[in-house]
Order: structure tokens, then sequence, then C-alpha cells
């Protein structure tokens, strides 16, 4: 053939591996919060609407009688109800036959024909998970921050921050507006994040503290855990208020220890966990990742744009929490379905995944169905805080 050489006709190149030049959001606050798509959800509801009732306890005085008189009549405790509704994702991913037939496998030799494409398949199952699991990181973050939003791109919703354009619908978990910002919930109204965490000088230890006997007053679950990214927290390690109470001596935290790898995971996710020696009833813990905003390509320069990028928790901002409880739990929503023809109609509680074989061209439909969302039952537990 005229302008090809022997070389370029009959080398085969040796196939070395597969190379993943770009890692997947974190999944780091939905498995500490038991809020991920495999989580064992702490309530399924059929259909996708449900309420709970509400009914707290008291911290009243018994009212004192004088001796031999009746007894006096007590107001019945008021009782109420909150309803959730989540949402449904439904999504299938095409892998025609033709596409993959006599295909080599993904990081195989030339040699090799993977005739049914099972490699490059598995592949596409992970990709379809991966956007489940980036959904339920999503969730589990805007939580925290007072809730998220939809904004309708032709038939399908894509979840955005919680902002009040006229074309969006927001889902708000009731988080109250003074438990963000600078906390105006101090003594006399008054901001307990009095000073932002950049400044050396600033008294970050009376600053929680004086939260945390806020905090016992609104709610009494005792905060435990503060999240932030990076950004926000390197200037906390130059604070001198944490150098002093801590010890001038010994560097500034106890303990610092980087996560965990989890199953299906290269490597742990970013970030690391810290105590400090001034604070020991907190740890502190820095999580760098984030999401893609929008209707984006799949292609490296979109999905690592500045632009499109946006941290679960933004730069100066702390999320603070109580220990992983009942207070916020995963609800998964229920429906009908049949994936295919050859199977029995049943009922799919939150993450199902299924596919279906279809013709014209031939192919399999890869189906991904999630009926779930993460729920702050107890509004006043935790805070999303301006800090820096």
């Amino acid at each position: 053939m005229q302008g090809v050489s022997y070389e370029q006709l009959m080398k085969i190149p040796f196939v070395m591996r597969i190379v993943q030049k770009l890692y997947g959001s974190g999944t780091t606050l939905q498995r500490f919060y038991g809020l991920g798509p495999m989580d064992m959800p702490s309530q399924t509801i059929q259909g996708r609407t449900g309420v709970y009732d509400v009914y707290n306890a008291t911290r009243s005085l018994m009212p004192i009688r004088s001796p031999m008189s009746g007894p006096g009549r007590l107001n019945r405790k008021p009782i109420g109800q909150q309803s959730v509704t989540v949402m449904r994702s439904y999504n299938a991913i095409p892998v025609e036959d033709e596409l993959v037939f006599r295909n080599r496998p993904l990081g195989g030799q030339y040699s090799q024909v993977d005739d049914r494409g099972q490699s490059y398949v598995a592949r596409q199952i992970k990709y379809g998970m991966e956007l489940i699991q980036n959904n339920h990181e999503f969730m589990a973050a805007m939580m925290f921050r007072g809730g998220w939003g939809l904004t309708p791109i032709g038939e399908d919703m894509m979840l955005t921050a919680k902002n009040f354009a006229s074309n969006t619908t927001n889902v708000d978990t009731l988080l109250p507006v003074e438990n963000t910002g600078s906390l105006p919930i101090g003594p006399a109204s008054a901001n307990i994040i009095s000073a932002l965490w950049t400044n050396p000088a600033t008294d970050i230890i009376t600053q929680l503290y004086t939260l945390q006997a806020v905090h016992s007053r609104l709610n009494g679950n005792p905060l435990r855990h503060i999240w932030m990214n990076g950004l926000t927290f390197a200037p906390i390690l130059m604070n001198a208020g944490l150098q002093d109470v801590g010890g001038s001596a010994y560097r500034v935290f106890d303990s610092l220890s980087r996560r965990q790898v989890q199953p299906g995971e290269r490597f742990p996710d970013t970030g690391v966990d810290v105590v400090f020696r001034a604070l020991p009833e907190y740890t502190f813990h820095i999580y760098n990742s984030g999401y893609i905003k929008g209707q984006v390509s799949q292609t490296f320069a979109d999905q690592t744009s500045e632009a499109n990028w946006e941290y679960f928790i933004p730069t100066g901002r702390a999320i603070i929490t109580p220990e992983p409880g009942d207070w916020c739990g995963l609800v998964a929503g229920s429906e009908p379905i049949q994936f295919n023809e050859q199977e029995a109609p049943r009922i799919a509680s939150g993450f199902a995944m299924g596919r279906q074989r279809s013709i014209d061209p031939p192919r399999w439909d890869l189906k991904f169905l999630n009926n779930a969302a993460a729920a702050l039952f107890v509004e006043r537990s935790c805070y999303y805080a301006t800090v820096g």
C-alpha cells in the first residue's frame, strides 16, 4: 500500500497497562454518616414521600402543689410532623454488540480477543456507580449546607447548589439560617464566629466552647466533628491560642492521621483527620474533594477545569456536627420496576441496577435506578459556619 511502511503495516504495539489520569470524587462524607447508596437506609418508605412525627423531650420543671390539694392540670405535650420527599434518578448506558465485537480487553494485548466486551462492560458499570456515589456525596455535603437545587435541562434535572433562580426547584433540609454564617446564636444573639480563623490571633477555643454551651441549649447532642477543606484549615495551624494552650514546646496538634483505603479504592480519599492538643474533644476533618458543576463533558480538560469545579465544602466554610447518629440519615424510596421483559416485576427500594436486551442495533442497556435522599431529621444538630 502506497505511503505505508512495512513497520507501520506489520508491527503490533505492546500494550503495557491501563492508566487512570483522573480520580473520581470522594465518598468520605457519605461513608462517615451512613448516606451512601449501599448503606442501610435509616428509613425505607413506600413511594417517594413520607412523614415523620416529632415528639420532643421537655426541660421544664414540674409545678409544686401544697399538701392535701388535688392534682394540677398540665397542658398536653405538643407533637409535630415533617415530610420528606426523595429524588429519583433513572438512566441507562447502552453497549452495542458491534461496538465490543472482537475487541481486545482493556489493558490486554492485541492477540487477546474479548468477544463480548466483558472488560469494557465492567468499567461502564463502574462508571454508572461512580455517578450514583457522586450524587450521594453531593447530597451529604449539601444537607449540611441547607439543601440543594434542581435545574431542568430537557427532560432531566441537574443537581446544583441551592439558589433562587426562577428555573430552579430548591430542596430545603430545614437547616436554620442562624445555624449558618457567623452563627448569631450567642448570648444576646451575638455572633459566635466573631473573628475569622484565618487570623492567627482569633480565639478559636473560646468560640468553640461558646458554641458547645449554646448548642446544649438548642439541641444537647455534643458537637464533635469539624469538616473543612485544606485551604481553610492551613491558617489554623498557625493559631496562637491553640499553640499556647496546647503547650508552646509541643506541636500544635495531638494527632494527625490520614484516611484509610476503602473497598474498591486504590488510594484513600484526599485529606487527613486532626485532633489539636488544646481541643481534644473535636476532630478536624480536612476534605478536599468536590464535584463538577452542570452539564460538562467527560474530557480531561473539562473535568479538571477550575471554572467547572466546586468543593463539597467551600473555602472559608466549616461544617460542625455531633457524632453520626439518628439526627441524620438516608431515606430510601420505593417504586415498582421491571428492567426487562424476562424478569418479573418487583418493588425496588433505594438503589437498584438491571439490564435489558434490545435490538436494532443489538445491545445491552445497563440501567441504574436510585430513589434516595439524605435527610436532616434534627435540623438544629449541626452548623455551616463561615470561618475564613
